[in-house]
């Protein structure tokens, strides 16, 4: 009989499929330039302004957020243009879905950041296919999901898929509460009793 604890996956072989289509692009590629990563307050800024595209309807308030997006840049690059300066911007147009998103992108860009090595195609994409996943949840009638808990599994599954689905096996096999995992976090507890990576 089939048991999905006992299936073992393997890590993908990555670099290898890495190298090669390293290897193809040098072939196309004469001139190597490579795109440095994006910091976190770059990424929150990305994510807190492409809420703001989709979720301000009036185009000249998005054209002013803008201006002030650029201004901001100029003064200090490396400072986020998020909640306190769009908030600054919007006045009365900050509303509570404004807020909730930007909050997110807060609390959400230094894992997204990590996790998706601040890649910008990437960081839309994974805000896409997070936005689904939470109406799905809604859909489904599902009031239990945590926005941090769900970015990091789809980091885990964007990343390493192969874990990934060794978690869902674990968690598939044993009623949502496998041992392995309960194993993990008790390895991981300080001793005031949180759970921390240790370093």
């Amino acid at each position: 009989m089939y048991d999905p604890a006992e299936v073992d996956f393997e890590d993908d072989d990555l670099e290898s499929r890495t190298d090669i289509v390293t290897d193809y692009l040098e072939k196309v590629i004469r001139v190597p330039y490579h795109l440095p990563r994006l910091s976190p307050s770059e990424v929150e800024t990305y994510m807190s302004l492409l809420f703001c595209r989709r979720d301000v309807e009036d185009d000249n308030v998005l054209q002013e957020l803008h201006v002030a997006s650029e201004r901001h840049w100029q003064d200090d690059r490396y400072a986020v243009f998020g909640y306190e300066a769009i908030q600054e911007e919007l006045g009365d147009k900050f509303t509570e879905e404004i807020t909730r998103n930007l909050s997110f992108c807060r609390a959400a860009a230094p894992l997204i950041t990590e996790g998706l090595k601040g890649n910008p195609r990437q960081v839309k994409r994974f805000l896409n296919g997070f936005g689904l996943r939470k109406n799905l949840a809604t859909v489904a009638k599902l009031t239990n999901v945590e926005d941090d808990v769900l970015v990091k599994l789809m980091i885990l599954e964007y990343t390493r898929p192969s874990r990934f689905n060794q978690l869902y096996l674990w968690q598939a096999a044993q009623s949502g509460h496998p041992e392995e995992l309960r194993k993990l976090e008790e390895a991981l507890r300080a001793p005031d009793g949180n759970v921390s990576i240790r370093q």
